[in-house]
């Protein structure tokens, strides 16, 4: 492994006293005795701050930026952090109006695919694909000049998950696209649930392998998983969702679902050695 993730907290009560510098500047000489070679970190901000017009810090993916007066932004300049990606947060509300996912299904069937789903727990015949599936989730996804590294998943860390979820209290409901022709899973998508912050659900992986995009399979496993998550989570009000801004197919996705803009997360770097 040569990155690692770093993100220095401090109560305000405590901020520009040197205490952030010192405390980076320790995270960093651990990580450089570890061989780590690169630091990687993050910030959030309000949508309204990011979108109110003014002078933004470019994300070096060329998509999206920062306030170049936000505390957090200066910080990271300082520290020698480059801004690589910008990430937006959207909010869905619930329930979705009455009919509007059915035409959303409509619009989204696909010749020459069968959904698939599950609460919790992989079928068993499904979890070696489902494993390939998760580590291209690793890879495939605009990660811009980010140095991270594909994630390794066969069936047994597929189980290994499932099992911590279960006992963090965290339920998940998955649904996938199965190519018939082949057998193989070639989309899915996760949202989960916690009976501890029941108004949100977070949406998670949504992955389209790129031999079979273009036909609508993002939409059609996100309207499925949508309505089986509204019917067993009922109490959830909202969906939070994150993506690059530059993943513009998946932002258009949302977008027709109905998910407006929440907030900005900064994708910062820092090379080391």
């Amino acid at each position: 492994m040569t990155a690692l993730a770093i993100t220095p907290v401090l109560m305000p009560g405590y901020r520009r006293r040197g205490w952030g510098r010192t405390l980076l500047a320790h995270a960093e000489a651990v990580a450089t005795a570890h061989g780590r070679t690169s630091l990687d970190a993050c910030c959030e901000l309000p949508a309204a701050k990011v979108e109110q017009g003014g002078r933004l810090v470019p994300a070096k993916s060329g998509a999206g930026g920062l306030p170049v007066d936000d505390a957090a932004v200066v910080f990271a300049i300082a520290c020698g952090y480059e801004l690589e990606q910008v990430e937006r947060a959207s909010r869905l509300a619930l329930p979705l109006p009455a009919g509007e996912l059915p035409e959303l299904e409509t619009a989204a069937r696909a010749a020459g695919y069968a959904l698939v789903a599950w609460s919790d727990t992989c079928p068993e015949q499904l979890v070696a694909e489902y494993a390939i599936l998760k580590n291209r989730m690793s890879t495939d996804v605009p990660i811009a000049g980010l140095g991270w590294e594909a994630e390794d998943w066969d069936p047994a860390r597929v189980r290994h998950e499932a099992r911590t979820s279960s006992r963090a209290g965290v339920q998940v409901q998955v649904a996938a696209a199965l190519h018939t022709a082949s057998g193989r899973l070639v989309a899915y998508t996760v949202l989960n649930w916690r009976s501890d912050v029941p108004a949100t659900m977070t949406q998670q992986d949504t992955l389209v392998t790129a031999d079979h995009r273009g036909k609508g399979l993002g939409l059609l496993v996100k309207t499925a998983n949508l309505r089986a998550a509204q019917g067993r989570w009922p109490a959830a009000h909202s969906v939070l969702t994150w993506n690059a801004v530059e993943n513009r197919h998946m932002l258009a996705i949302n977008t027709m679902l109905g998910f407006k803009p929440a907030g900005y997360e900064g994708e910062w770097q820092k090379r080391l050695g």
